[in-house]
């Protein structure tokens, strides 16, 4: 009988044994689904960064060409501007010796007309 116990007692100690390794296996499933499960989600979150940076790379890159050309715009504008100013200026002169070249005719006009009005009287 002392057989039977202690086969008994190691019986049931194996069996413990089963069950705690059965336990830690179960366990040790859990966690490699749990595992899986983030391993996953963070290949998820990856991808959708990386969509993410892909995306505000290229809105990034259509702003600095529109930038671009707003400033060559801007400076095709500044450059006209600068020419018609330019060209305002000029005939702004022209037009401004044109009429003093007329108010200097006809004051010499008027000076040919007085020098003949005193000449007429003189006779």
């Amino acid at each position: 009988t002392i057989q039977v116990e202690e086969y008994s007692k190691a019986a049931k100690a194996i069996e413990e044994r089963r069950k705690e390794l059965e336990g830690w296996e179960s366990q040790i499933q859990k966690l490699r689904e749990r595992n899986q499960k983030k391993k996953m989600a963070l290949q998820e979150f990856r991808e959708t960064r990386e969509e993410r940076i892909k995306e505000q790379f290229q809105e990034s890159e259509s702003n600095r060409e529109k930038l671009t050309r707003l400033t060559q715009e801007m400076e095709a504008l500044k450059l006209e501007m600068e020419n018609y100013n330019e060209e305002s200026r000029v005939k702004e002169q022209e037009k401004i010796d044109e009429l003093n070249a007329k108010i200097e005719a006809l004051h010499r006009r008027e000076l040919e007309l007085e020098l003949r009005e005193d000449e007429a009287m003189e006779h």
